[in-house]
């Protein structure tokens, strides 16, 4: 299964936003479905597999 979505104005530069905060907290650029995946843990900490504190994300 496949899903696309696209992201305007102020919720494209929030994503945008933690993509850096992420990128500084990796060490490296994650993909966006990385990011997707890393708010989607946050979301349902049961499905978190990283060690990044996404309470730091402001």
């Amino acid at each position: 299964m496949t899903s696309h979505v696209k992201l305007y104005g102020s919720k494209s530069e929030r994503f945008e936003e933690i993509k850096a905060e992420l990128t500084d907290q990796l060490g490296y650029e994650p993909s966006n479905p990385e990011v997707v995946g890393l708010l989607m843990a946050a979301y349902n900490p049961s499905m978190a597999r990283s060690s990044v504190d996404l309470r730091r994300v402001s």
